[in-house]
């Protein structure tokens, strides 16, 4: 098990990233939004919101939050 504690401040639409191990993820303050490479939808995340991403399924950050700083906490385990 690992883990990520990550600050983002007006990040822009990245290209997207896929991980060999599953990874858990809740925002710790501000907001943000997810996009998998295979839908459509678009999941919005907010102070203490969480979501489980199973490995190898690419996804982005599509936005956070303008006027605050994004801050989510990622555990990633197998």
């Amino acid at each position: 098990m690992s883990g990520l504690f990550q600050t983002v401040m007006r990040h822009r639409r990245g290209s997207g990233t896929t991980n060999r191990s599953m990874k858990w993820v809740v925002i710790l303050s501000g907001s943000g939004a997810l996009r998998f490479d295979d839908s459509e939808e678009v999941v919005e995340l907010k102070p203490g919101d969480f979501i489980n991403i199973p490995a190898h399924r690419k996804h982005r950050v599509e936005a956070t939050d303008p006027n605050e700083k994004t801050v989510w906490l990622a555990v990633f385990y197998r």
